[in-house]
């Protein structure tokens, strides 16, 4: 049974139960700080590896590669 987020991925947490996963969505719920500071972490992370600069030079480096 695998249930969480990818680990190398920031602003999230990683479980390997479904009574872990539990446990630590209610620790979410009561603490403020933890999810306000693990969602901006994780907002950041998708702003800096999805955006429209990054994909364009990502189909720009397959399209060279496949060119070859």
């Amino acid at each position: 049974f695998a249930v969480g987020s990818v680990p190398e991925f920031p602003g999230g947490v990683v479980v390997k139960t479904e009574c872990e996963m539990a446990y630590q969505m209610q620790l979410l719920a009561e603490d403020d700080e933890t999810r306000k500071r693990l969602g901006a972490a994780g907002r950041k992370a998708c702003l800096e590896l999805y955006n429209w600069q990054r994909t364009t030079m990502e189909y720009d480096r397959l399209f060279r590669r496949l060119l070859k």
